[in-house]
């Protein structure tokens, strides 16, 4: 199974915490509760030979973060806002395009259909 860096457990945390519903919220902290192993490093693994992600947990994941890249990608084409900010939001939606791309590889049940292709 898939071992997320904390970067990548933080990000999908807290896309299911904003965007998902309760049952979400709830798969999400059981997988996350039930798999605290964190890639520390690019010399750690990937994987940690336990089969995949359900597909269940990875479309809960898929699911917030192409909600959250909706909301990022809205306020990116919004006024206002300073070369920083547009810089340190495109830097967010590439994080989380990558995110759902490696969550699309883990677990197939059905493409999504807004946000970000897998």
């Amino acid at each position: 199974m898939i071992i997320f860096t904390l970067k990548a457990r933080r990000a999908i945390t807290q896309a299911v915490n904003t965007y998902g519903n309760d049952h979400q919220r709830e798969t999400w902290r059981s997988w996350a509760a039930a798999h605290p192993d964190m890639r520390r490093g690019p010399a750690d693994p990937y994987e940690d030979g336990k089969g995949s992600l359900s597909p269940e947990v990875a479309e809960v994941a898929r699911s917030a973060l192409n909600q959250m890249f909706n909301a990022l990608q809205n306020r990116l084409n919004s006024q206002g806002l300073s070369e920083d900010e547009a810089a340190d939001l495109s830097n967010d939606l590439a994080h989380i395009r990558s995110l759902v791309k490696t969550l699309g590889r883990q677990a197939r049940p059905a493409a999504v259909g807004h946000g970000v292709s897998v």
